[in-house]
């Protein structure tokens, strides 16, 4: 939705670069450096105990794990999901 909003507006949005690859030719927009620099981003995932042994539960998880190491390039960079 993000996207779409800026496209169809004069608003800006900072989003990392990897999604931004994705929207510039979907969304015909240009994208430019920060004029600072960023600390990276750190995410984390959040469940209660016992969740795990849900089996949509670990779909979902796989999903999420596969959908932010698409993202970064590396899937073994993020083990802990």
């Amino acid at each position: 939705m993000l996207p779409f909003l800026v496209s169809q507006s004069e608003l800006i949005s900072l989003i990392p670069k990897s999604l931004s690859k994705t929207f510039t030719s979907t969304f015909n927009l240009r994208t430019f450096a920060p004029p600072i620099a960023f600390p990276p981003l750190t995410l984390y995932l959040l469940w209660r105990r016992g969740k795990e042994k849900d089996p949509r539960f670990s779909w979902l998880l796989q999903e999420l794990k596969r959908a932010f190491a698409s993202l970064d390039g590396d899937e073994e960079k993020n083990p802990s999901l």
